[in-house]
């Protein structure tokens, strides 16, 4: 039905475009309001069937700005009533998610957004990529950026190549233009400087009404991106490996803090994930704010629910810097933590001493290695309702560690309801299997104190059923999955996400390897 409705809805747009050709509106711009023609049945359904129908032409979200329009943008030309149908679609398929770079097209094109009384209203997700320029570009293709071509071995190691002659490399490319690199360059240093790049952003959330979250991470490509490729010929940066790359990192993450600090947005999530995607995920060290700084962020605490972030410590300097940070968002209520690589139990135990959130509800932790004290002591600092554990490995336990924590949790009342997904102890597995069943052991487990009444576990169902498993059989069957992911052709990420290099030749090594067996 639906694709009957469209094709002819198409028909129809083609036959009024072509009245619209060979009958000009004396150079009015204004979309015309045509009368229905008789010929057409489309114009007889009413607005909420077309809005349906209109779903159908394009539902996919652009990933790039050099994407062709969708049909939806011709179809608001039709007629102001068509306009009026399409505009909801359009509003999601555009502005609801936004992604932008702290270049300066980028934050003005934010800018003029953010000042539309229609669109401005419709965004409601805003993501900032990390995108930057660096003494050792690279030569850009002739496709627009897309993420998924890129591997991060085609961005140079700056740290073992150093600051290359870029004019002199690049001289005698066709479409390169070095002085129009220089100057982006130097005005992406000045914007970072001059506080230029905290200012637009300001501008641009406090005119964003219904805005609800804000992200740093590596999702789509921002808007302004093919256009720098083409007037360079070269292109952005895009991991956060290298002292350039670290450096505007640093300044990056703090702009964009300080802006949503400043400009007192009520968001309701934030997330802080760059650069996990290929393996360098920002250091704690990038939220250290300066002396002068830290009394005026924190007279504008904004309201904030939500907080994700990946991070990589490495020091204790770094667990002082989290705890720092956190504290400049007293509402909040829902706190993820991923620790890119795990997190040693010498850096997790102090973190777990420190961290002290006030109305904290919900907690989850990704990656983290402790010891049942300390999970134990961040439980009880805190009046948990939901607590979320996912690859945590207990260190001390000699096979009684989650026994423990589990029985203390009942006892003491210290959270409602806990999700394990595939934890350890000691490299061992955890999961539950139901006390003398012989069926296969479930590592993704949902325990509360509702028990079989929520549909999950109660907690002393659990500890009765708690089974700790070598890893070798897991290893073994993830083994041969990854095996049959490499002969599909299909695996791009790992199991946490981080992007994995496509090598075609490596492929067809293993398959002549596996035809000589």
């Amino acid at each position: 039905m639906s694709f009957k409705l469209t094709n002819q809805l198409r028909q129809t747009l083609q036959r009024t475009m072509s009245h619209h050709q060979n009958h000009p509106q004396n150079g009015n711009t204004d979309i015309p309001d045509l009368p229905a023609m008789p010929d057409s049945k489309i114009y007889r359904l009413p607005n909420e069937m077309l809005t349906h129908i209109v779903r159908y032409l394009d539902p996919r979200p652009p990933r790039w700005e050099d994407e062709p329009p969708s049909d939806l943008c011709s179809l608001r030309l039709v007629s102001k009533r068509f306009d009026d149908v399409a505009r909801p679609a359009i509003l999601i398929r555009y502005f609801y998610y936004r992604c932008i770079m702290l270049q300066r097209n980028s934050l003005e094109n934010l800018i003029a957004i953010s000042r539309h009384p229609v669109f401005g209203r419709a965004v409601q997700h805003l993501c900032i990529r990390l995108h930057h320029w660096t003494s050792s570009p690279q030569l850009a293709t002739s496709e627009p950026p897309r993420d998924r071509d890129i591997d991060e071995d085609d961005v140079e190691d700056e740290e073992e190549t150093g600051a290359r002659d870029v004019e002199k490399e690049f001289a005698a490319e066709p479409g390169v233009d070095i002085p129009a690199y220089r100057r982006l360059m130097e005005d992406q240093r000045f914007m970072l400087d001059s506080g230029l790049t905290t200012t637009y952003l300001v501008q641009a959330l406090k005119a964003l009404p219904n805005l609800r979250e804000v992200s740093v991470d590596e999702e789509l490509t921002p808007w302004g991106v093919a256009n720098l490729m083409r007037q360079t010929g070269l292109r952005l940066t895009i991991t956060l490996k290298g002292p350039e790359s670290v450096a505007f990192a640093n300044d990056a993450m703090q702009a964009i803090v300080r802006a949503i600090i400043l400009s007192k947005t009520p968001l309701q999530e934030l997330e802080l994930v760059p650069g996990f995607r290929y393996g360098h995920p920002f250091t704690p060290d990038m939220l250290a704010f300066s002396p002068a700084v830290q009394p005026l962020l924190r007279t504008r605490r904004p309201r904030l629910h939500t907080l994700g972030m990946t991070i990589a410590p490495g020091s204790e300097s770094d667990v002082s810097n989290t705890v720092q940070f956190l504290s400049l968002f007293p509402s909040l209520k829902s706190l993820w933590l991923c620790l890119a690589a795990g997190c040693a139990p010498m850096y997790f135990s102090p973190f777990c001493q420190r961290l002290r959130v006030r109305g904290l509800r919900y907690l989850r932790l990704i990656e983290a290695q402790c010891t049942a004290d300390d999970l134990l002591d961040l439980l009880r600092a805190h009046d948990l309702q939901e607590l979320g554990l996912e690859h945590v490995m207990i260190w001390d336990g000699h096979g009684e560690g989650w026994r423990e924590i589990l029985t203390a949790i009942r006892d003491e009342d210290l959270t409602y309801e806990l999700e394990m997904d595939h934890c350890l102890e000691q490299f061992e597995h955890v999961g539950y299997r139901e006390p003398g069943s012989e069926g296969p052991v479930n590592r993704e487990i949902t325990v509360s104190s509702g028990g079989v009444d929520s549909g999950s576990l109660d907690w002393t169902t659990m500890i009765n059923g708690l089974v700790i498993e070598h890893e070798n059989e897991e290893d073994d069957e993830d083994d041969e999955d990854d095996e049959d992911d490499e002969d599909d052709g299909d695996t791009e990420y790992d199991e946490y996400g981080v992007y994995e290099e496509y090598d075609e030749d490596d492929e067809d090594d293993e398959d002549d390897e596996d035809d000589g067996k």
